[in-house]
């Protein structure tokens, strides 16, 4: 870097010009003020990285629970179908394996909601 700098001495001295040249030191890894200029937008980068994941940490909480209640809500029908099922059926051995199918059914459906 090179500027022509003026210098008047007095009022009754001639004007001189002196050119003054400063060699820029090289950085150091080591100098704090190589990196003062990225503070901020780290700062700014880290804290959003926070937010993405706040609101991806509820997005996925939102999505088990309805999963789980989707889960919950089939698990039922099916247990009511089978219950349904069981309750109809003349006495015998058509009635028996029907019951089983609707005591394993509800069996299902607690195990499924206790799983959450």
């Amino acid at each position: 870097m090179a500027d022509p700098v003026v210098i008047n001495v007095g009022p009754s001295s001639q004007t001189q010009s002196f050119t003054i040249h400063l060699d820029q030191r090289p950085p150091s890894w080591t100098d704090l003020a190589v990196y003062a200029p990225t503070l901020p937008g780290l700062v700014v980068a880290l804290f959003g990285l926070w937010v993405a994941h706040k609101f991806a940490a509820m997005r996925d909480r939102r999505k088990e629970i309805l999963e789980l209640r989707e889960s919950t809500k089939d698990a039922l029908m099916e247990a009511e179908e089978a219950c349904v099922a069981a309750w109809i059926t003349p006495q015998g051995a058509d009635r028996q394996a029907a019951v089983l199918d609707a005591k394993s059914k509800l069996q299902t459906l607690g195990t499924r909601s206790l799983s959450g």
